[in-house]
Order: structure tokens, then sequence, then C-alpha cells
């Protein structure tokens, strides 16, 4: 009895450890994938010709002018640069980036930079700590080139940045991001900026990224689910209507179901720009997949912001962690089948 004992207590210990396995997997996944930011606006790498200061100045203009504005930033790649550090004699290579507009649209963290602001900048926690031995850096002044900056915020960044609003009037902006309108999709807003200002551009971003996240989080309790729906159901058969196990059963596999209904009801939404404007119009898919798959290698193979980048790498985790919780409890299923007299 003892020995029996003693292998029961074994068997539900493993069950244990890999149950947590499973669940801290999981939670990762989930962690990293509600880490990742939605963001506010459309993307838009620019091409052909790029629009200068004064050019840009004049696209935000007209924008607040008009009966129903459209939020739009401008974005400009100033590179590796040295930043100093005058009191303390420090210095930090950061990544430069000018924005004009609407910060938030970059970065909804980069709100705080005002629009007519030259003089401030945003920094991340590493370059404060670097220039001034601190992440309280705000209210510091470092300097760029020749130009000297109030810091205005510090901000949760993973990589080296450092945000101003360019002064020099030849600045030349590669980038832009305008916020769709109520009921507008992002390829009309896109469309809409860029023909509206004689621009010309490619929509960029890592949607897919966050949406294959998003289905392989939902493969692992979907895969439970199932099992368990058939394992209720398999149970069901075995008893005849008149025995209350048979109701049991039949109970436990409408739990199931509804469950999975509601589930796939309240939390599943497809996205407006995959619905065909008419379900006869069979073409329609096809193209949007090419489309998406264009959009995709082209997200990859230019640079990216540093929201783009940090969404990436929140996806990637997003994905590989459930991936490893699905294995996990695929492979310990032999040792739960071989020890099955334990349940």
């Amino acid at each position: 009895m003892t020995g029996r004992r003693q292998a029961a207590l074994i068997y539900y210990g493993r069950c244990l450890i890999i149950w947590l396995l499973i669940a801290i997997t999981y939670l990762c996944g989930m962690k990293a994938y509600l880490g990742t930011e939605k963001n506010a606006a459309v993307n838009i790498f620019l091409s052909s010709v790029y629009p200068n200061q004064g050019r840009v100045e004049e696209i935000i203009t007209s924008e607040q002018e008009r009966e129903t504005p459209a939020d739009v930033c401008f974005y400009w790649d100033g590179g590796i640069r040295k930043v100093v550090q005058q009191e303390y004699s420090r210095q930090s290579q950061v990544l430069v980036v000018g924005l004009l507009g609407k910060a938030g649209l970059y970065d909804w963290k980069a709100a705080g930079l005002a629009e007519e602001d030259r003089s401030g900048c945003l920094i991340d926690r590493s370059t404060a700590v670097s220039l001034f031995g601190s992440a309280m850096a705000e209210g510091g002044e470092i300097t760029l080139g020749g130009d000297t900056y109030q810091v205005r915020k510090v901000l949760p960044w993973k990589q080296s940045v450092m945000v101003i609003r360019p002064k020099d009037k030849e600045t030349v902006y590669t980038r832009a991001f305008v916020r769709p309108k109520p009921g507008e999709t992002e390829q009309s807003a896109a469309e809409k900026l860029l023909m509206s200002y004689g621009l010309s551009g490619s929509i960029v971003d890592g949607d897919i990224v966050n949406a294959a996240a998003l289905i392989i989080l939902i493969l692992f309790p979907g895969t439970m689910a199932v099992e368990l729906f058939l394992s209720a159901f398999r149970e069901r058969k075995k008893y005849r209507e008149q025995h209350k196990e048979y109701w049991f059963w039949t109970g436990a596999c409408a739990l199931i179901g509804v469950l999975a209904v509601f589930f796939v009801v309240r939390y599943v939404r497809i996205p407006v720009d995959w619905i065909p404007g008419k379900w006869s119009d069979f073409q329609f898919w096809p193209d949007k997949i090419a489309q998406e798959s264009a959009k995709l290698k082209l997200y990859l193979m230019l640079p990216k912001t540093v929201t783009q980048t940090e969404q990436m790498i929140a996806g990637i985790k997003a994905m590989a962690w459930p991936l490893v919780s699905l294995i996990i409890y695929i492979g310990s299923k032999g040792f739960r089948a071989k020890n099955a007299r334990w349940n």
C-alpha cells in the first residue's frame, strides 16, 4: 500500500510540475502579447519625393485648417549621433528621431513633447542613466551638435533614443503617420493623405505579426477545449439515456460548446479591412492575402522605428511561449496516458 501511495505521489508531483511549466510559459506569452501596443496611426513609408521641413509644416497647417482635420505626424531619421551632457562631461550614442506633428502617433508615450516645443527632447532610461547617472533626468540639458535641448520626459524604451522637433529647414522626412477617422480604414486614411499632398508611399506595419501571435495564443486553450469536448462525448456514449451519468456528460458537452461560442463571439473580431464589400467578391481574399504578404515583406525589409522594433520582439515572444506550452502539453500526454491508473 505504501508503495502504491508513493508511486501516486510521484505521479501527481510530476503532473503538478508539468502543469506549472505549462501555466508559466503560457502566461509569459500572454504577458508579451498584452505588452504589444496597437498603433493608433497608420505608418507610411514615403517614396520617390521626400518632403522637407517647409513642406511638412505646410501640410500640417493645411490639415489643421480643414473642417475635419486628420491627425498627422512626419518622421525624420537622424541616425546614430553623439549627445553630450556638459555639466557632468558625459556623452552617449543615441538614435536621433525627429518628429513634426502629433508625436503621440509615433508612440503614445511621446505625446508629452508639445508640437511647438523646439527646445525640448525625450530620451530613454538607459541614455538618462548614462548621461545623468540617474533616470530622474527631467529638466536636465543635453547637447546635440550645436543645439542644446532640455529633457522633458524619460521614457521606458528599450533602445537608446532621443526624440526632438527638428529645427533645420533642410530636414527631409521619410515617413508619415496618420490616424484614421472613425469608420475609416487604414488604407483609405493613408491614400487620402498621400493623394491630397502629392506624396507616394506604402503602409508598413507589423499587424500580421500580432495577428499570428493571437492565433497561436488561442491555439493552446482551443486544443484543450477540443480534447475536453471529445473526452466528455466519449464518456457520454458509454451510458444510456436513463442513466444520470449520460445527462451529466451531455451537460458537460453543451457547457463546453456554449463557452467556446461565447469566447468566439465576445473576443474574436475580424478587422474591417478583412471584410469584403460584397460576399460574392471571391477574389477579395486572394488579393488581400497577397497585399498583406507584400506588406509583411516590406515591414521586415525596411528599417524599424523604436515602436516597431519593440512590437516585433514582443510579437515573437508572444508566439514562442505558447508554442512551448503546447509542446510541453502534447509531450506530456504519453506520460499521463502511461500512468492513467492514478487518475
